[in-house]
């Protein structure tokens, strides 16, 4: 590959693949991968720094996110007729409702051994530029 001078970490392009299979897919709004023991890599350009408050408010005035977890928290699962009167990315996130869970007053989806944020949508053009510029373009389809 030519123009990529920078190595990737295996988490860092499984959490990229992922997130752009399920993306193609339509399974479920935005995810971001956490990986918990990852080692911090040198930053090409600095990321946008986001507070634990900024989240958690952006996460709750989210319409999809919002609509979620305001049911897990009253542990009320959506019946059909619910769902049916829900928007599209609303239920494409119900679609994933065991896996959902709320810790730290941010809705996380759990995949295989991860943690995965619900990443609300005002973030989705920052964390495309930055999969873009900083972790080297891998094209439409994977990001």
């Amino acid at each position: 590959m030519t123009g990529c001078s920078e190595e990737l970490s295996e988490d860092a392009v499984c959490a990229v693949w992922e997130g752009g299979r399920r993306a193609q897919q339509g399974d479920v709004a935005w995810v971001a991968a956490l990986n918990l023991t990852s080692h911090s890599q040198p930053q090409v350009e600095p990321l946008q720094e986001v507070s634990h408050d900024e989240l958690v408010r952006e996460q709750r005035q989210d319409p999809a996110i919002g609509k979620v977890m305001a049911l897990k928290e009253n542990n009320t699962p959506p019946t059909e007729d619910d769902k049916k009167r829900m928007d599209t990315h609303t239920r494409r996130l119900l679609r994933e409702w065991s896996r959902l869970h709320i810790g730290n007053d941010l809705l996380y989806r759990k995949s295989a051994g991860r943690q995965l944020l619900v990443l609300p949508a005002t973030y989705k053009r920052t964390v495309l530029t930055q999969l873009h510029n900083n972790m080297c373009h891998v094209g439409v389809e994977k990001s």
